[in-house]
């Protein structure tokens, strides 16, 4: 027990980060069955970790702080997230003639965020620490403010 906590905590905060919101998520991830073309079996997917929006947005309002975040709006940003990286591939590989698994991508991409993806994520302009969306209310005069200068 003492090694596997010296090794946690000398691991990356990021990592350590990831392993809780995996062994959080209630969502397994959907493997495609190429047995059966109908049916989708719970499957432990062993590519790539990835995280289920939930996890995602547990994450969102528990650790952003970002309390009025709808699982709507989280999976539109999952979704946007995956989009941007499928077209950064298909930009490497003009040439590929595609995936048997598309039905599972698809499914993948719409509900799941892996931890190249989210690590992105948090070093985005979409992860910014400013909201850019409010407008600051600029009707008072100038000395109502506080400037910050250097000198």
């Amino acid at each position: 027990d003492d090694e596997d906590e010296e090794d946690e905590s000398n691991r990356n905060p990021l990592d350590n980060l990831w392993s809780s919101l995996m062994d959080s998520d209630p969502v397994p991830p959907l493997k495609y069955n190429n047995d059966s073309s109908e049916d989708l079996e719970l499957q432990v997917n062993v590519e790539e970790e990835s995280i289920s929006t939930i996890a995602f947005l547990s994450f969102i309002r528990s650790e952003q702080k970002e309390f009025t975040t709808s699982l709507e709006s989280t999976q539109h940003l999952v979704q946007i997230i995956n989009r941007q990286e499928t077209l950064a591939k298909d930009d490497k590989n003009d040439n590929d003639n595609g995936n048997d698994n598309d039905t599972n991508e698809d499914l993948q991409s719409t509900y799941r965020l892996c931890k190249s993806q989210f690590i992105s994520f948090l070093a985005s302009d979409a992860n910014d620490i400013v909201d850019t969306s409010k407008s600051d209310d600029m009707d008072y005069p100038l000395t109502h403010y506080w400037i910050n200068t250097s000198h």
